[in-house]
Order: C-alpha cells, then structure tokens, then sequence
C-alpha cells in the first residue's frame, strides 16, 4: 500500500504514542528499543540473494515483547519464543526453533537459519524510522537556516503565479495574522487522547510547515523536508521523494492549522501568530468544526470505497487479559459498502472468519460515512467480547482497502486489529499489508461475495443487498 507524506508520519506517531500507552513493557524493560515487529527483507544463500518470498511465501517475521517473550511467524505458521540480547549479540528459540545472529538499530540478522545455511536480514520499520529521526534532528537544526537561505534563494524559480495578498484571505480567520509564516506541530489527538508538544519531542517528533506569501512552502515532517505549494485549504507536495504528487486538505479554527490524516488529528501552531496562551489546550478543539464549507462528495470517492470486499484481519497489540488470547490471530475478513445516490452509507457490513461464537467474536453494529473533506471514510462499531472502536480513518489506495481498528473494552483492554482488502478477484500487491495469501486469492478466484461468506464460520442470517449506484466493478 502506497503511503503517503503525512501518512508516514501518522505511523510514526502511532507508533512512539504506543510506546507511551503500552509503556513497552514493565520497569525493567520499558526504556528497551528493540521491542517491535521485525520482517524478513532480504535473504542469502551460498552467496546468492533470493526473494524471501520464494523460501517464505507467507512471509517470516519476529516480533520482540517485553518480558524476553517474542512471536515467530514463518510461511504462515506461527509459535511464541523467548529471546536475548548480550551486546548486539541476539538468541532466541522455542517450540523446536533456534535463531542466532545480531541485532542492532532496528535491523535484525539472523545466520544458518534452521540450519539452513540461509542469512536473513529483518527490519523493524518503525524503530529505523526513529534513530533516522533522532539522527536527524541535530542535523537539522544546525543546517535549518542554511536551507531557508537556500528555498529563498531559489523563491522566483518556483513562483506559481500566486498573488502575494493571498494569506490575507484566510489571515482573517487568524485575527487579522497572516496565513504565511511558521506552524508547528503543537498536538496530537487520537482517539481522544491528547499528546501534547513536550511530550511528543521526548519521542523524536517534531513536524513543521512553512507557508510563504507567495503560495510556495515547505513541510519538514520528521526529518523530511520537502517543497510544497499551497492555496486555500490545499496543499501539495509536487515529489514526495518517491517521484510522486501528494495532496492534502487543511483547515484553520480558532488560530490553528489542522491536518487529519490516518485517522488521526494534527494541530499546528503559528509561531508569533498566536493571540491564545500557550497553555491552551487545542486539543479540546471539536473536531466536527473543521469540515470545508464548500467540500462536496465527488463520484470518484464513492466509487472508491463502494462494493464488496475481502481479505485478512490481524490481530496484535493485546494490552490487559482481556483480549490476550487472540493475540496474533489472522483470519479471513470481508465487507459490503453500500451507498445511496448522494454517497451517504447505508450498510457497512464486516464479518471475520475466525472461529467461535459469532456474538462475541464477529463485528456488530457497525456504522460509517465518507468525509469529502478529509477525502476517506470513518467507521465505528463493536468487536470482540465488550470491544469497541469508535471514529476510526479507513483509507482506499490504488484499491487496497485499509483500517487499523484499535478495539476498547469498557474496562480499558484493548487490542489493534489491523485489516487489509481488495475486490474480490483483484490482484494483490508485494506492498500491501496485511497481504492476503496468493494461494488462498485463487483458491477464491470467481467466487461470489455469498460464496466466500458460506465457507465463514456464524454466517448471519441477513446480508445487506448491494445497492450499486457506481460503476466501482468495471
């Protein structure tokens, strides 16, 4: 799945702000950095590289708890290990299997394994994503006027014929301040958590955006700098460093900058700009304010997400007993979105595969609406035994169908479950994730969206019909 600039950060920022909620483990081990989910990225035998997907075709992964406790995952079969760490010297075993080799910066190298003779390399992306950041950071502050003298100096070759009076606009909004200048990442809000500046500067994250008069800008997203241009309400990063064109919606209220991306809500401050005190909370800004008046639903967001789905559902990130015991399970999962005419959902229909009974286990009352503003739909329901999850951003992207649901217990337990989907009979790709077996995509390869359901375990008695008012199978 093709992730974007701010999309990037937003797994950043999920994954630090689960270093503050799971605290990643107890007293002795919650400073410990290499706890994370490690995959396979490259293999070599006998001085040969091979794809990992040729020896491991449903993938090979570690993932490190707290606790020296850990999970193996090795062409779809999975058992729980124990491991260690002596310098950068790394052991494990458990169930029969024995991994030895080195571990460092969130890159894992596992030698002979299996008594194999194959090495394996293994990446944990959010770790490396965080010593880059904190390499960074330094860096970046030393060189940051350096950089700014530099974007001035090239500030005519990038004009885009944008009047020089165009902050005026929406500087009204600012109290008679200017839309142009510096804003910087001041919080955080997912899920009703807030995650204040300070805070977030002890994990690394620190984000700002650079709005000059002239319509030109530039983003610095945690390390990454990049050009943009902006008008009202949108900005647009020209080269995403991937030779790609991103795009994003934003909002001012109440003398902030909000982006909303992943599900989660970024609020930027106006350096200078700002008539509020500092020790306001933005977070209690209602996020139900920041809609564009003038966003209207297009046809192609509806045809993005309308139709039937269907793929895997993980899940990991067990906190308290009360879900403990589906940690890491993966099943098969399918959905229905239907739409009327004027893109409202009528049905959002999720059901799993996992074995057991489907009053507790499968997904009931599950709600959802397409957001032309933030150009994606948010989906709310229930899961598991007492689970909920509420608000949660679910993204379509070259048709890869995405959501992590973070389900909650009254009592606080939670659980993430992570699901990825495609159209039934589309082709899957090496980037999505979570990636549905190519051996189980043509084992249902023309079957229809019933036939899939029937070999489910608690089929319900009433599916919604499909209303199909877009042309999203053609």
């Amino acid at each position: 799945m093709k992730k974007s600039v701010l999309s990037k950060l937003a797994v950043m920022l999920f994954a630090a702000m689960m270093l503050v909620l799971a605290g990643c483990g107890s007293d002795d081990d919650a400073n410990d950095p290499n706890l994370g989910l490690y995959k396979a990225k490259s293999a070599e035998m006998s001085g040969f590289t091979v794809g990992v997907e040729d020896v491991f075709e449903g993938g090979f992964t570690v993932e490190l708890k707290k606790k020296g406790k850990a999970r193996l995952e090795a062409d779809g079969d999975g058992g729980n290990i124990k491991w260690t760490l002596d310098g950068n010297k790394f052991h494990a075993e458990g169930g029969g299997a024995v991994l030895d080799g080195t571990l460092s910066d969130g890159v894992m190298v596992l030698e002979n394994v299996m008594d194999s003779g194959m090495t394996l390399t293994l990446e944990c992306d959010e770790i490396k994503a965080r010593a880059a950041a904190n390499d960074k950071k330094d860096d970046e502050k030393s060189s940051e006027d350096g950089v700014e003298n530099d974007g001035e100096d090239g500030s005519e070759e990038k004009q885009v014929g944008k009047s020089k009076s165009m902050s005026g606009k929406l500087g009204e909004m600012l109290g008679g301040s200017s839309i142009s200048g510096k804003w910087t990442l001041f919080n955080v809000n997912q899920n009703g958590k807030v995650y204040m500046e300070d805070e977030l500067k002890d994990k690394g994250i620190e984000a700002w955006i650079e709005m000059n008069d002239d319509g030109t800008g530039r983003i610095n997203l945690v390390g990454q700098l990049m050009d943009m241009e902006w008008d009202d309400g949108v900005i647009t990063v020209p080269d995403n460093g991937e030779g790609q064109r991103e795009q994003y919606t934003y909002t001012i209220s109440n003398e902030y900058l909000v982006l909303v991306d992943e599900g989660m809500v970024l609020t930027f401050i106006h350096e200078g700009g700002s008539s509020k005190p500092a020790s306001e909370d933005a977070g209690s800004l209602d996020t139900g304010d920041l809609y564009m008046a003038d966003a209207k639903m297009s046809e192609e967001l509806m045809k993005r997400y309308e139709g039937d789905w269907h793929g895997l559902i993980i899940l990991n990130n067990a906190q308290g007993d009360t879900y403990s015991k589906y940690e890491g399970k993966k099943s098969d999962v399918v959905a229905r979105v239907c739409l009327d005419e004027d893109g409202k959902v009528t049905d959002m229909f999720l059901l799993s595969g996992m074995k057991g009974d489907p009053k507790t286990v499968n997904f009931r009352n599950v709600t959802a609406e397409l957001d032309p503003s933030f150009d994606g739909m948010y989906v709310s329901g229930d899961f598991l035994e007492n689970g909920k999850f509420d608000t949660e951003f679910a993204s379509v992207e070259n048709g890869f169908f995405y959501v992590n649901l973070i389900v909650k217990a009254d009592n606080g337990d939670s659980i993430d479950a992570t699901i990825g989907m495609r159209r039934l009979d589309d082709e899957w790709s090496d980037d999505d994730y979570p990636r549905y077996p190519q051996e189980s995509v043509e084992y249902f390869r023309g079957a229809g969206f019933d036939e899939v359901i029937s070999y489910f375990t608690g089929k319900p008695k009433t599916i919604p019909k499909q209303t199909h008012v877009t042309d999203w199978d053609m």
